[in-house]
């Protein structure tokens, strides 16, 4: 599918879902994969909330080096240091490692699997989802903060778990 065929079906699936007036009317026709792959990330909760694009749509039209280079995992297995945002879907699995005074945001979903270790001052800012299940590790000055709306989390560290309300 070539750009604009594949902007104008993302932006009618999105409106169909509820996208808002604002959002449909800054969308720009010619946005390259790697622009909707950023409005993907700005526009997350909304994505999450309608499960939107489906995981097929999302492997077939983005490539797996644009979105493993964006923190997205579709069935893959994730082994990173330091990602910015990490977005785990399907049945993704492995580690993710934070260090030093940074602080980053990772969504995992549906069953993925993931340990995130978090040390040197590190925050961590999970939300989980579905069937997803999570093992967190900090050192004493790091942390990890998980807001659960689905799934599982465990760990050797103090997690400050809040439910979200629906």
């Amino acid at each position: 599918m070539n750009n604009l065929a594949l902007n104008r079906t993302l932006r009618e699936q999105a409106r169909n879902l509820g996208l808002c007036d604002q959002w449909y009317k800054d969308w720009g026709m010619l946005e390259s994969r790697q622009q909707l792959i950023e409005k993907y990330i700005r526009g997350i909760d909304f994505c999450i909330k309608h499960d939107y694009p489906s995981l097929d749509f999302a492997r077939e039209n983005f490539p797996l080096h644009l979105r493993l280079s964006n923190g997205i995992f579709i069935d893959d297995n994730v082994d990173a240091s330091n990602l910015k945002i990490a977005v785990l879907l399907g049945k993704s699995e492995g580690d993710l490692r934070y260090d030093g005074l940074r602080s980053c945001n990772v969504y995992v979903r549906h069953n993925s699997k993931v340990n995130i270790e978090a040390k040197d001052g590190a925050k961590v800012f999970v939300e989980t989802y579905e069937d997803c299940q999570v093992e967190t590790h900090t050192d004493s000055i790091s942390k990890i903060f998980v807001y659960r709306h689905g799934g599982t989390c465990t760990g050797n560290a103090i997690i400050k778990e809040r439910v979200a309300v629906k």
